[in-house]
């Protein structure tokens, strides 16, 4: 089973005592209906957190307590009360105690944070929890309190962890042949060049594109490739298939969050705008054990940004010029690129938790603006591998899992 530290391991052994040592099977799987059937019943759930908050305001709204404010759209007049954070979370364990739902506070803080940093990016929002907020956070811990008396079973793997998706969610129903270059990421493989069989198949170029590549190969032996991609770019030639794609393969036992709140993130994560200098994430897929994560295609001579380092060291050395090879002016592009990437990561609420060299690849070896940085967006999905990327020089980032403020805020 999963023994993992954090709010899953701490609230895993309250749980067996609660259940019982002897029969942790059964009263875990009692929980998990109770909770299913609670989540349903949508208007008993609403009735008790309303009568709760409603309870714990009573008094503090008449006496006008700075710890309750108001909410208005507007800017004028409070319409809707609310609580500060902290008391937020000590109703989200009355509650749990009113529904005789065992639970360990820490781990409930943690994941009540979880569901907090989805709409709260900074302590005043944070400490804007209205009765809507309040029951959204309670759902958010019963699942993962659900989650939680899974795990450890064997039918852990038995049931479908992406959800709400359009198609058939089974690696083995996609065209995808996890296949080639691998690098290891911090949360599992990443399959640099994996292929798309369907497009391998049943690629037929035309004349026109038999042209087209021929004429690309003469201008890449002429050393003329860039003034060739911009001309072709006008000429009308059609793009053709993408045939690769970047895969991400991460164990089931790493995921944070139950299958419905992971794949509403993973889903957020498909649709959203694309981020400067970020691969962007198309599609997932599952197996019995592990999570696909498709993202776009990179180029075949897609180089890591420690290669690109390492070649220019050593291509310059005994060469006093500052705009050649790896110089002072190179490491100021990168760092901006790498800056103008988290900044508008960090607007939308995403932190990537294990940035370094080893994620970082450059479609162009040339051109530091095909920078594509991997992995961004999984540190609030996933769990941290145990092993440790190759050169990865400083342990990934620890957060603070009951703060319900991002970090970097």
């Amino acid at each position: 089973g999963y023994n993992g530290g954090g709010p899953w391991g701490a609230a895993r052994a309250g749980i067996a005592v609660a259940a019982g040592a002897s029969d942790a099977r059964s009263g875990s799987l009692a929980l998990v209906r109770k909770i299913r059937i609670t989540l349903v019943n949508h208007a008993h759930l609403d009735l008790v957190v309303n009568e709760a908050f409603q309870a714990t305001l009573g008094e503090k709204l008449q006496q006008a307590d700075d710890t309750f404010i108001g909410l208005s759209s507007s800017g004028g007049a409070p319409t809707e009360p609310a609580a500060d954070y902290d008391t937020a979370i000590a109703l989200v364990c009355s509650i749990l105690e009113r529904m005789q739902i065992p639970y360990v506070e820490r781990s409930v803080k943690a994941w009540a944070a979880q569901a907090c940093s989805t709409f709260a990016h900074s302590r005043d929002k944070a400490n804007i929890m209205t009765a809507a907020r309040v029951r959204f956070v309670v759902q958010w811990v019963l699942r993962c309190l659900s989650e939680l008396a899974i795990r450890g079973m064997p039918d852990f793997f038995d049931r479908a962890f992406l959800e709400g998706f359009d198609h058939g969610t089974q690696i083995s129903e996609s065209s995808i042949q996890l296949s080639g270059a691998v690098a290891h990421g911090v949360y599992g493989n990443i399959w640099l060049h994996a292929k798309d069989k369907s497009t391998l198949k049943s690629a037929q170029p035309s004349p026109r594109a038999n042209a087209f590549v021929a004429s690309a190969t003469r201008a890449f032996r002429r050393g003329t490739t860039r003034d060739f991609a911009m001309t072709s770019s006008l000429s009308g030639v059609r793009e053709l298939p993408k045939s690769e794609y970047v895969v991400c393969s991460i164990s089931k036992t790493l995921c944070k969050l139950p299958p419905d709140l992971m794949s509403r993130r993973i889903r957020f994560l498909i649709e959203m705008d694309p981020i400067p200098f970020v691969l962007p994430l198309r599609d997932a897929y599952e197996d019995y054990e592990h999570i696909h994560l498709v993202y776009d295609s990179m180029s075949p001579n897609a180089l890591c940004i420690i290669e690109k380092v390492f070649e220019d060291m050593h291509s310059t050395e005994g060469d006093e010029s500052e705009d050649r090879g790896f110089s002072e002016r190179t490491v100021q592009q990168i760092i901006w690129r790498l800056l103008t990437a988290t900044k508008e990561a960090h607007s939308r609420g995403l932190v990537h938790g294990a940035l370094r060299m080893g994620c970082c690849y450059l479609n162009d070896a040339e051109s530091l603006d095909t920078l594509q940085i991997l992995e961004f967006g999984l540190a609030d999905l996933f769990e941290i591998s145990a092993a440790t990327p190759p050169a990865a020089l400083l342990p990934p980032l620890e957060t603070e899992r009951t703060d319900p403020v991002p970090h970097y805020r």
